[in-house]
């Protein structure tokens, strides 16, 4: 998701991890753990060949962008995952609490879905945290840009910094 475009992100690339993840899950208890990884990666067959436009022989490596993170999601969702590529070491922890904050505050389920994914996939693959956490926040930056007009919430109340700070996260 992080090298093609967004249009496809909200659920195309969020099904792309989740639903191979979902089926990874179960694997162990399934009649057989070969047959469940099969169809992983089929799902991820499956929405790379109907969506994708990127090649993915080139290795993700953003220019960081000019602001931290809060400010990118607001803006431009390549540049809220290039933030979160180039944030110090120290901040990811923060980075954390700043995307299941945010995302917990929107009103798409599929949303909240794929950034515990990334959050999950993060945890299980710490040399790749970087790239699950960047993810999570470009597909964040995409509903802060587009929300949904049926959302209860006011804008306002959701993508201030409020939920941030309340946490004690300040900027990222």
């Amino acid at each position: 998701m992080l090298l093609e475009p967004w249009e496809h992100a909200p659920y195309g690339w969020s099904h792309c991890l989740t639903m191979p993840q979902a089926v990874l899950g179960v694997a162990g208890h399934a009649t057989s753990a070969v047959a469940a990884r099969a169809v992983a990666a089929t799902f991820v067959a499956g929405f790379r060949a109907s969506l994708a436009t990127v090649t993915l022989d080139t290795p993700w490596t953003p220019r960081r962008p000019p602001g931290d993170l809060e400010a990118m999601l607001r803006h431009d969702p390549e540049q809220a995952a290039a933030s979160v590529w180039h944030a110090d070491d120290d901040r990811l922890e923060q980075i954390r609490v700043v995307l299941a904050t945010w995302a917990s505050s929107r009103h798409d389920a599929h949303l909240v879905k794929y950034t515990l994914a990334c959050l999950d996939a993060a945890d299980r693959d710490r040399s790749h945290q970087r790239l699950f956490l960047a993810a999570g926040a470009k597909l964040l930056a995409y509903w802060v840009l587009h929300p949904d007009p049926d959302d209860a919430l006011p804008q306002s109340t959701v993508s201030g910094l409020a939920p941030v700070d309340a946490v004690g996260a300040g900027h990222v």
